[in-house]
């Protein structure tokens, strides 16, 4: 193409340029990071479409600087997180990958109905879990019923303890 430059004056000059197809953006992406996570979770791998090339960037990512990296959502804490892969091509092309995710602070639980001491003559307690109908029981003395439930038995315990009777639940938002 040309280009003609004209002054104040009305004097003029031009010049001719050529110009080359541009590049075309490369194509970033990377695998690994899930939409939720929750606080206490652990490390989770990312890797980026370019490896061993590109950047990670975001709170609680740890950059391995070959195109991988270490994302704690422990370390980026509660809260919506965007997580970026970064790359430069050889002819200086530059493109990015955002994705977000989310960190959830842990459900706080309990077990109702459960005392801290019995007598063995006392029957089968009927305990259910906070999130009851979901969670499962395990322990000494303890008879899950699927549902959030369970039967705890100071007989089927036995003189002793104390007994460890813990209740599970896995929130999955």
């Amino acid at each position: 193409y040309t280009v003609v430059i004209r002054d104040a004056n009305a004097c003029s000059t031009s010049g001719m340029h050529s110009l080359t197809e541009p590049a075309s953006l490369p194509e970033v992406s990377f695998i690994g990071l899930s939409t939720s996570y929750c606080l206490n979770s652990d490390l989770v791998d990312l890797i980026g479409n370019q490896a061993p090339n590109g950047g990670f960037l975001g709170q609680g990512v740890v950059d391995n600087e070959d195109g991988t990296a270490s994302f704690s959502p422990e370390v980026a804490g509660a809260g919506e997180h965007q997580i970026t892969y970064y790359y430069t091509s050889s002819d200086g092309c530059y493109n990015l990958d955002i994705q977000n995710t989310q960190v959830n602070l842990p459900t706080d639980i309990s077990i109702d109905n459960l005392n801290e001491l019995y007598c063995l003559n006392n029957g089968d307690i009927l305990i259910s879990g906070s999130e009851a109908p979901e969670g499962d029981f395990t322990g000494v003395g303890i008879i899950d019923n699927g549902d959030g439930t369970a039967w705890f038995s100071p007989e089927g315990a036995g003189i002793g303890g104390p007994y460890s009777i813990s209740y599970h639940f896995i929130n999955n938002e």
